[in-house]
C-alpha cells in the first residue's frame, strides 16, 4: 500500500544479520544510487566487522542504535527471528525488508501487517522469484491455466535449518502459484521426509483450489542435483521452463483437448516478447527487489512483494506443514 510520508532523495539503509544473504543485501544496498549503507548488525561481532569492512559501513552494537540513523533495514536473520526483529524497526516507523518467509505463523504475519499500517511504512518480502517470472508476459502467454507443476531441489547447505524446506525453499513457488491462479486451498496432501534434524528437509505435496485447479509443489534440500522448473497447464497450452537446464517449451493443443489432442511444440522465437532463458539465470533478482524496496522507500510507492502477498503464501505454506503428518526419517551420509 502507498503510504503518506515526505519523499526521500536518499534512503539510509541497515542489514540486520551478516550471514551468507545478509552479506549479500549489505553489497546491493552499498551498490545501489540512492541510497547509503549505514551499518550492519549481527550477534557474530567478528562476522558483522568483515561485512562492515567489505562495504564501507559501521557494525552497529545493539539495535537500538539504528534508530534514528537509518530508513529501512533488511531483516535477514533466521526466519524463526523474523517477527520479533522487525516488529521492534516497524515500531520506529523504519521500513523493512524481511527475507521470505515474512514470519512463522499467521498471527505474527497479522500484527506486522498491521503495525506496518498504522505507521505507514513499507514492508516487503524477499519472494525474488516475482522478479524472475516478471520478465514473462504470462497474462499473454498463460490462459485458464488449470494445473500447476514446481521442483525446487538442491544439495544441503546447512543453511535455514531453523524451518522446514517448505518455509525455506516451497514458499518461493508457493507464492508464484498464488500470482497465476490467484486461487484459495481447498484439499491438501504431502509427505515429507527429514535427512538433518526433526524438520521436513524434502516434502512433495498437492494443493486442489476451491475451484478444481491443481498446484502441486516438491522441494528438496538435500537433492543430488539441482532442480527448478515450472510447468503450466492449460487447456489449450502447456508452458514448461526448466531453469536449471535453460530450457523453455510451449506446447499448443489446437483442438483445446490438452494432452488428449494433437500437439504441436512451438519454437521459443515464435513466442512474442519471450525472454531468453539463459538470460533469465543470469539475470540479479535480489538487486532488482533491493532496488525495488528502495524506490518504494523512497517514493511511497507499493513494493512488488506485501505484506498482505507474503501472509497469502504463507498460509498455504502452513497448511501443507499440517498436512504433511509423520516425517519419513533417514540418516545423513
Amino acid at each position: 500500500m502507498p503510504y503518506n510520508r515526505p519523499k526521500l532523495s536518499r534512503v539510509r539503509t541497515g542489514v540486520v544479520g551478516t550471514g551468507y544473504f545478509g552479506r549479500l543485501h549489505a553489497s546491493k544496498y552499498a551498490a545501489i544510487p540512492g541510497a547509503d549503507l549505514v551499518g550492519v548488525f549481527d550477534l557474530d561481532a567478528e562476522r558483522a566487522q568483515t561485512v562492515a569492512d567489505e562495504f564501507g559501513c559501521v557494525v552497529m552494537g545493539s539495535l537500538d542504535d539504528f534508530f534514528g540513523k537509518v530508513d529501512a533495514v533488511s531483516i535477514s536473520a533466521p526466519a524463526t527471528h523474523h517477527y520479533e526483529l522487525a516488529s521492534r524497526f516497524l515500531e520506529q516507523g523504519i521500513h523493512v525488508l524481511i527475507e521470505k518467509p515474512i514470519a512463522t505463523t499467521l498471527e505474527d504475519a497479522d500484527r506486522l501487517i498491521k503495525l506496518a499500517r498504522e505507521k505507514q511504512a513499507v514492508i516487503q518480502v524477499g519472494h525474488q522469484e516475482r522478479y524472475v517470472f516478471s520478465r514473462f508476459d504470462l497474462p499473454a502467454l498463460v490462459s485458464d491455466p488449470v494445473e500447476i507443476v514446481c521442483r525446487r531441489a538442491g544439495p544441503f547447505t546447512g543453511r535455514n535449518t531453523d524451518v522446514s524446506a517448505i518455509l525455506d525453499l516451497m514458499i518461493h513457488d508457493i507464492d508464484i502459484s498464488h500470482q497465476i491462479l490467484r486461487y484459495k486451498p481447498a484439499e491438501v496432501t504431502a509427505t515429507g521426509r527429514a535427512v538433518h534434524g526433526d524438520l521436513a528437509d524434502e516434502i512433495d505435496a498437492t494443493v486442489t483450489t476451491e475451484d478444481g485447479k491443481t498446484v502441486r509443489v516438491f522441494a528438496s534440500r538435500v537433492g543430488d542435483k539441482l532442480e527448478r522448473s515450472v510447468r503450466i497447464a492449460c487447456k489449450d497450452r502447456e508452458i514448461m521452463i526448466d531453469f536449471a537446464n535453460r530450457k523453455f517449451e510451449l506446447v499448443e493443443f489446437p483442438e483445446g483437448n490438452g494432452n488428449g489432442g494433437p500437439r504441436r511444440i512451438m519454437d521459443p522465437s515464435e513466442v512474442d516478447g519471450l525472454p531468453v532463458v539463459d538470460e533469465l539465470v543470469s539475470q540479479d533478482p535480489l538487486a532488482e527487489e533491493i532496488g525495488g524496496f528502495v524506490n518504494a522507500v523512497a517514493t511511497g510507492a507499493r513494493p512488488r512483494v506485501s505484506g498482505e502477498d507474503a501472509r497469502r503464501a504463507l498460509a498455504t505454506a502452513l497448511a501443507i506443514e499440517e498436512a504433511v503428518g509423520p516425517l519419513t526419517r533417514e540418516e545423513s551420509a
